[in-house]
């Protein structure tokens, strides 16, 4: 099957998958990191074998024009969410095509961040 959801996953939203993720991993740097994925709200309305890597882009660049910077914390918030999708795998809430898809997307490099600084960035 080709761009859809397999037919033995359930249809869920990412912000569904998101929040189910986010009560079963209660480590307080998780949470900050997911306040920030889910501050932005474009989530709400995608499920989660739309989530394409264009949207994962979108999402991205959107991250990093909040005033990050540098490239790494946007990486790392990004990192979490191809970790979400992956945890979403294997409880059988999206489909593999999805994360495969997801992982394709190269991380942001420190040229593409708009406020770039000269000090060391730290997170």
């Amino acid at each position: 099957m080709t761009g859809g959801a397999s037919p033995t996953v359930k249809q869920y939203l990412v912000i569904d998958l998101l929040n189910l993720y986010a009560s079963s991993h209660t480590g307080r740097k998780t949470k900050d990191k997911y306040k920030a994925i889910t501050d932005l709200g474009p989530l709400v309305r995608y499920h989660c074998h739309e989530y394409t890597p264009l949207i994962f882009r979108k999402h991205r660049e959107r991250i990093a024009s909040t005033g990050t910077r540098c490239a790494r914390p946007v990486n790392d918030l990004m990192r979490l969410v191809q970790r979400i999708f992956r945890w979403g795998v294997s409880m059988e809430m999206c489909s593999l095509d999805t994360y495969s898809r997801l992982k394709t997307v190269d991380t942001l490099k420190a040229h593409e961040v708009k406020h770039q600084s000269k000090r060391r960035c730290r997170w």
